[in-house]
């Protein structure tokens, strides 16, 4: 089967068909990886809530984010997140923890803290939540929004499904 040379039967090295196997592989694993046959691939019609937090913004800021309005991605998608529904003002603390463990209340002057909450329609899968514009909604997760006055990163605090 394999000659002297490492061919085989005298006519293909031993090194091309292992090549050739490891190319497959790879193929098959990313057609099945993006093909959606592994996963949670089926998909349910929804509607929900999601609480938003904007950190340490100016006044003038924070009241553009209270006149509410749609709201979408600030990246280069401009993905639809969702239409504000309700904001709250707050004046920003910050809870850092020190060096020695200990844990301390700040807070930076004239910057606010704003709670505002988003309503969208979307899709629901297995294990995440989508909105129509196709971004993943998930609690922790740090986004970059925008409205018709203001753009700010924003943290995802609470999701609720209505």
């Amino acid at each position: 089967m394999i000659d002297k040379n490492g061919k085989l039967f005298s006519k293909i090295s031993i090194i091309d068909v292992v090549i050739v196997l490891a190319i497959v592989l790879c193929v098959s694993a990313a057609f099945i990886r993006f093909s959606g046959l592994l996963g949670d691939n089926s998909t349910t019609p929804v509607e929900f809530e999601y609480v938003i937090k904007i950190s340490k913004i100016r006044d003038k800021s924070a009241d553009a984010v209270l006149k509410k309005g749609a709201l979408y991605s600030n990246l280069s998608d401009g993905a639809y997140f969702g239409e504000i529904i309700s904001a709250k003002k707050r004046p920003n603390e910050d809870f850092p923890t020190l060096a020695d463990g200990s844990i301390i209340k700040t807070s930076a002057q004239d910057r606010y803290d704003v709670y505002a909450t988003v309503k969208t329609s979307g899709k629901q899968t297995k294990t995440a939540l989508y909105t129509s514009g196709g971004k993943k909604i998930e609690v922790g997760s740090l986004e970059y929004v925008s409205t018709k006055w203001v753009a700010a990163a924003a943290e995802i605090v609470s999701v609720t499904i209505k």
